[in-house]
This record gives C-alpha cells, sequence and structure tokens, in this order.
C-alpha cells in the first residue's frame, strides 16, 4: 500500500501477513497510519491494523499492507 492509498481506505478492510508470525492472509481494518523519521532523516510509515475477531491492534509496514488477497499472488 502507498501512502496515497491511507485517506481513502481508513476503517476498510485491508490484508496483511508476515513470513515470521502472521503465515496466513488475514483481513484487518486500517485503523491508522503513523510516520516516523530515523535520525538519517529518512520517513517511515507504519500501518496500524485492528484485528477483527480478537480485538488486538498490529502495527506493521505500510508497505506490507495489501488492498485486495489478489495482490499477495504475485509474492
Amino acid at each position: 500500500m502507498d501512502i496515497l492509498d491511507v485517506a481513502k481506505n481508513l476503517n476498510k478492510t485491508v490484508y496483511y501477513k508476515d513470513f515470521y508470525n502472521i503465515r496466513e492472509l488475514t483481513a484487518y481494518i486500517l485503523n491508522g497510519c503513523t510516520v516516523r523519521k530515523d535520525p538519517r532523516g529518512m520517513l517511515h510509515y507504519e500501518a496500524e491494523l485492528l484485528d477483527k475477531n480478537k480485538n488486538s491492534i498490529i502495527i506493521a509496514k505500510l508497505e506490507a499492507v495489501r488492498l485486495n488477497d489478489k495482490e499477495f499472488d504475485n509474492e
């Protein structure tokens, strides 16, 4: 997902999976986005994902979040 997609997809379903923690494709609600600046001045975007079933929040790299489940077929 790109930073330009965040505003129009807030509170909508997005998809995320992680090789280490969440191996299967899982649907989340995009709850927010955080911007952080490292000491070198580089910006890093993080997505706040609300788990629909467990009422927990996951913070993930924004580029690892997908708008639909079809985008994971290429990886």
